[in-house]
Order: C-alpha cells, then sequence, then structure tokens
C-alpha cells in the first residue's frame, strides 16, 4: 500500500526559536493508532549484550524509549498458528521482493524490549524474512544508552529509539551513527498526544481549546525534561496560547505516573501521552486530547552504524527491505483482526493475543520527514540541551538512500 506525502506547509515556532517547518499529510487507506517509539524497555535476551562503558560517549543523556505494554496474564501455552511465509511471487520490478544477498551476512540488532513497536524486525525474523535475504539476525536486549556505544565500535549493527538530545551530543562525541528511517506515524484518529485535564477544559470544545488557559499549568511531561524529541509538541500547544515553557511548570515522570498525576491534580495537562496511556486517560475522563501527536518531523528511528551504511549498503537496504515487506505483508491497517498475525506477534513478544487484539494498532511509517534533523537540533540548541555550539551537518547523520525506491511516496 504506497503512502503519498503531500506538499508540506510552512509554519513557524513562536517561541525562543523560530525556523520554518513542514507538516506532512500521510494518505493511509485506515488509520488506527500510533505508539509512540518513546515507551519503557523491558524483557529479552540480552546475552552477549554487556556494553562497554557508556561514559566513553559524556553528555549522551539518551532516554530510553518509554515501550511500557499493558499488564499481561498468563497466556495459553498452545502452540499459536503463524501466517503463511511463503512469499507471493512478484514481479521483477518490485522492490520489495526479495533479492538474496550473494554472500550470507550477520547482523547484531539491539533493542529496548519486545513489544509491538518494534513488530517488523521481530515478525521479519519470525517468518523467515530476513533468511529470504540471506541475513542471519541476532536480537539481543540493551539500553539505548549502550547501544550507541555498540554500534559505535562495531558490536552492534542496527537499533531504533527516541531522538532525544543525548544522540545529538553522542554523535558531537563521535558516536558514528546512521539515522535510516522513521518508525511510525500518526493516524487521524489517535489518542495520544497533548492531554488535558476535564477540570482545565472546562466548557471548552477539546476541538477549539484555549491553550493560553495553561498559564501557571503544571504539565507532566516524559522522563527525559526538555531533553525529550516530544518537547517539539509541548512549545507547539504552548505558542498556541502566546506562552513559552517559562510559564509553566514541568513535571518530568514515567507514563504510568503520568496518568495518576493528571488524576489526582498533582498535574494540569500531559505532553505527548502514548498508547495505552492515552485511552485509559480518556476512558476514565480525566482527560481529553486537545492536540494530537504531531507528524511534522521525525522524533524516532532505525539506526544503524554508519560503517555498514557506508561499506556494505546492500547488506543494510536488504534488511529495511525485509522489513518493509514485512509491513506491506503483515502490518497494515486492520492487522489486529487477522487472528493469525496477532499470533505471530503475540508469539514474538511474548503477550497473550487478546491483549494484543485488544489494543490500539502501530501505523509504521519509514521516510524521514524533511527538516526533522535540523528542527531537533536547533530546539535543543535553544534550550540549552547541547554541550556544543556549532550545528552538526545532517548529512553527515541523516541517510534516507537506504529505503528510497522501497516505498512509494
Amino acid at each position: 500500500a504506497g503512502r503519498a506525502i503531500h506538499p508540506r506547509e510552512t509554519h513557524t515556532m513562536h517561541h525562543r526559536f523560530q525556523r520554518p517547518l513542514h507538516r506532512r499529510f500521510v494518505a493511509v487507506a485506515a488509520a488506527i493508532t500510533f505508539a509512540a517509539t518513546a515507551a519503557a524497555c523491558g524483557g529479552g535476551d540480552d546475552e552477549d549484550a554487556t556494553a562497554p562503558d557508556p561514559a566513553a560517549t559524556a553528555e549522551q543523556d539518551t532516554t530510553e524509549p518509554d515501550t511500557t505494554e499493558p499488564e499481561t496474564t498468563e497466556q495459553d501455552t498452545a502452540e499459536p498458528d503463524t501466517p503463511d511465509t511463503t512469499t507471493p511471487e512478484a514481479p521483477a520490478s518490485d522492490p520489495l521482493a526479495p533479492q538474496p544477498l550473494a554472500e550470507r551476512a550477520s547482523l547484531r540488532v539491539g533493542l529496548a524490549a519486545k513489544v509491538e513497536v518494534f513488530a517488523p524486525i521481530l515478525l521479519a525474523d519470525a517468518l523467515g524474512e530476513f533468511e529470504k535475504e540471506n541475513i542471519e539476525v541476532e536480537i539481543f536486549n540493551t539500553l539505548p544508552s549502550d547501544v550507541l556505544v555498540l554500534l559505535s565500535q562495531g558490536q552492534a549493527d542496527v537499533s531504533v529509539f527516541a531522538v532525544d538530545a543525548g544522540i545529538f551530543n553522542a554523535v558531537n562525541n563521535g558516536v558514528d551513527i546512521t539515522w535510516v528511517s522513521e518508525i511510525l506515524d500518526v493516524p487521524a484518529d489517535s489518542n495520544e498526544g497533548f492531554l488535558v485535564s476535564t477540570e482545565l477544559l472546562g466548557d471548552d470544545d477539546p476541538a477549539d481549546f484555549d491553550f493560553s488557559k495553561l498559564d501557571g499549568a503544571t504539565i507532566a511531561v516524559p522522563r527525559a525534561g526538555l531533553a525529550s524529541g516530544q518537547t517539539y509538541d509541548l512549545i507547539t500547544a504552548l505558542a498556541k496560547g502566546g506562552l513559552t515553557i517559562d510559564d509553566v511548570e514541568l513535571l518530568p515522570l514515567a507514563n504510568a505516573d503520568q496518568v495518576a498525576a493528571l488524576g489526582s491534580g498533582a498535574a494540569q495537562a500531559i505532553n505527548a501521552e502514548v498508547d495505552p496511556f492515552a485511552t485509559s486517560i480518556i476512558e476514565s475522563g480525566d482527560g481529553v486530547l486537545v492536540q494530537p501527536l504531531l507528524d511534522d518531523i521525525a522524533t524516532g528511528g532505525y539506526f544503524m552504524r554508519s560503517g555498514l551504511v557506508e561499506d556494505n549498503p546492500e547488506v543494510a537496504r536488504a534488511f529495511m527491505r525485509a522489513l518493509i515487506r514485512t509491513s506491506e505483508q503483515y502490518l497494515q491497517p486492520g492487522y489486529h483482526d487477522d487472528a493469525e498475525t496477532v499470533a505471530a506477534i503475540a508469539e514474538a513478544i511474548g503477550a497473550p493475543p487478546e491483549s494484543i487484539a485488544n489494543s490500539p494498532e502501530k501505523l509504521f511509517h519509514w521516510p524521514i520527514p524533511e527538516g526533522s534533523f535540523e528542527t531537533l537540533q536547533d530546539m535543543f540548541m535553544d534550550l540549552g540541551q547541547l554541550a556544543y555550539t556549532d550545528p552538526i551537518d545532517p548529512s553527515t547523520v541523516v541517510d534516507t538512500s537506504i529505503v528510497d525506491g522501497l516505498i512509494d511516496e
């Protein structure tokens, strides 16, 4: 299913920095929901994943993605059915058709957790899509701050994490990584984004909320605080009310604690809340969505060690081809209605199938919106979150050539 990216409109952020941004509109057959990449870590096989001292990349301060999943119950031990992994014969012109490498490649992939956000990797491994490219993949569990070191030292090849201030500081300190794609997109009916308490909403229509009401409010934010890429959403929301970060109090918390803070009145708003937490807030009546997660820029992505991209681009491309093919075959909108796909995901992440089927779907997306790196770097620099003053050239970090041509834009 191709995605059409329409012309971008330009707008300006009304904070201490001003930069033209581009809004991206994505046409999708049906939209369900987006889980932010910055969700909490856990589980997984961490064998052989011990990292060198992360102090080698001082100033990283990288947040691990908050990939917290709903609490699961004991699952049926019966072996689930898995989707048919036979790849239909594709036209030679199909860019996603398997193109086995002449020589077998082995790649190490470090993930913070086995959760549905990483379904393209987990299913591509479980369903043999990497094998069709003649790639052997080892998936191991590690913290994003540790995998940065591993990527830089050639002990890991691929990872997925949030793009926060720590990434920029790490790159400035010599961590050599390449940002090759985005992770997720925001569907039209998302419950995720900037939420305010029903008390603060008052008689306002959520679609026409008076953002000036946030003046003096306490706003729960991701644990990274201003170092989080989601600060972009916060600044945008405040600007709608003629406010800046100096006009509010920030309360850095984990997702579950943010929900409790809004319910108890300790916070009057939550910046960039993600599911299942956003939906639980709305269903409880404690809060409402007044600004969906923004899709102007990417705040997370797939990263590779630069040596892989530069020296073996055909291997890097084969890896991404397997991911995108898996997404196109098994993870299109409505995939939670397919029992075999749900069973395969549940087995891959170690969760009951019903917990998958009853949770919001993810909307997987690959192209990095133009200007993402520059916009985030400028924002973090303006907020004093970077340990350098001379901007990093985005072309030394972002390389879209690995996925170019694999998807319809």
